[in-house]
């Protein structure tokens, strides 16, 4: 018999927000986890944003203050909102820190790189030090029921660590470091997608379970249309693949995705 507990209240995902204020916020009170004045109404669930809150989109920093604020009034009300760090929220700090490092002419800046890869240069004026410590501080995956929770569907992770909380602890330790060559090493690293895809992708998510635990793996970072081609407008929910093992919860905002809410099911009774 399983360890694994049940979901004990009820749980829901997000990915990819990619500065869609708009779209998000929609999207929460769809799923009614938002009143009409976009205060909390999910009363005791559990919201967990899976990365990426910014670039590639126009509002990043007002989505990181909804993150913020919905962290705080998910807590009073007995539920709780948890973001997990995405590589263009970690590539938006290493802009705010390093800036025009390595001053090399021939080599790119971290602000070059991060605005080739979606940076809204409105984002890094607006970014303030209560919201560069709080990005700096996010974990980067958790267990949730029989999930694992984590923004990338990369391999890289198991290079970070040997469990969740020395995984979580390597990744904030190089946050709160000076060193930006190894920040540059974490953020090429986040290049890699797609490994759970094709004939080795079940494989390789069990090996990625065996690593850090856990029976399903929900991520964001990879479009569900890039996966499947489909117009990136019709994706409405999540995409359940390599076996059953993954669950890609990026909907592709800002490709023109409507995003979507993903609720957490329990486990069927086989797997419990």
């Amino acid at each position: 018999m399983s360890s694994t507990m049940p979901l004990r209240t009820p749980t829901f995902a997000i990915g990819d927000i990619h500065g869609q204020y708009e779209k998000v916020t929609h999207d929460l009170r769809e799923a009614a986890l938002l009143s009409s004045d976009l205060r909390w109404a999910g009363a005791d669930s559990a919201l967990w944003l899976i990365g990426d809150l910014v670039d590639r989109g126009p509002d990043g920093i007002k989505v990181i203050d909804l993150a913020m604020r919905l962290q705080r009034e998910a807590a009073a009300a007995g539920g709780s909102t948890t973001t997990l760090i995405g590589n263009h929220d970690i590539l938006l700090l290493a802009a705010y820190h390093f800036g025009d490092w390595p001053r090399k002419r021939r080599a790119e800046s971290f602000t070059e790189i991060w605005e080739r890869n979606g940076g809204n240069p409105e984002d890094l004026d607006l970014l303030n030090g209560s919201q560069v410590a709080w990005l700096s501080n996010l974990p980067a995956m958790a267990h949730c029921g029989f999930f694992f929770l984590t923004h990338g569907d990369t391999m890289l992770y198991t290079r970070y660590g040997r469990t969740v909380a020395d995984l979580n602890q390597n990744i904030q330790d190089l946050r709160h470091t000076m060193d930006p060559v190894a920040w540059y090493r974490l953020l090429s690293e986040f290049s890699e997608h797609r490994v759970f895809t094709g004939s080795t992708g079940p494989r390789r998510a069990r090996e990625f379970l065996r690593h850090f635990g856990g029976q399903r793996i929900v991520h964001g970072h990879t479009p569900v249309s890039r996966i499947t081609g489909e117009n990136p407008a019709q994706v409405t929910g999540p995409l359940i693949y390599a076996d059953g093992l993954c669950i890609d919860v990026d909907g592709g905002m800002y490709l023109g995705g409507p995003g979507f809410v993903y609720r957490l099911p329990d486990p069927v009774p086989d797997e419990a």
